[in-house]
């Protein structure tokens, strides 16, 4: 399904009805760069919404992981969110897209993600995953083959040795 063919409405939800997403992008999130996304937030207020999907009376996040954590760290009690009415695979589009252009993905990152949705939502079809991720086939493999390789050299790849 195509993204932009999903309703969709707009909207301030109040902070503590947002959950973070069942398969967030990142595993960590950089203390420096988060410290500066609270002050931002804290001096302009929220720029860009979240996405959000509806899950019953609660919402999902879909795109904007590390700005509601940046919103409740600075103590906002509500936030503008895009609405989904569900968290549609289609939706996994907008994560990774929004994630690939922000404050980059390591590639550890991107490989347990990745693995993730092979499993979860794609079922070990490869070219389903590239489909939701929006990369070329071997781009996918390259970070699957992280992930799946020597553990002591993923280890370090996460740690950021190198």
């Amino acid at each position: 399904m195509n993204v932009a063919a999903i309703p969709r409405e707009f909207k301030e939800l109040p902070i503590a009805l947002i959950d973070a997403p069942a398969l967030p992008s990142r595993s960590s999130m950089d203390d420096v760069l988060m410290d500066e996304l609270v002050a931002s937030i804290s001096a302009n207020g929220l720029i860009q919404p979240l996405s959000v999907a509806r899950n019953g009376v609660r919402f999902e996040v879909v795109a904007g992981h590390r700005r509601r954590v940046a919103c409740e760290r600075a103590g906002c009690v509500a936030v503008s969110c895009i609405i989904y009415p569900t968290r549609d695979d289609a939706l996994d589009a907008i994560q990774f897209a929004e994630n690939r252009h922000r404050e980059e993905l390591s590639a550890a990152d991107e490989a347990i993600w990745f693995s993730e949705l092979l499993e979860k939502k794609c079922g070990g079809d490869i070219d389903q995953l590239c489909g939701i991720v929006g990369e070329k086939l071997s781009y996918v493999d390259n970070r699957l083959a992280l992930f799946r390789g020597y553990g002591c050299v993923f280890a370090a790849l996460q740690a950021g040795a190198i």
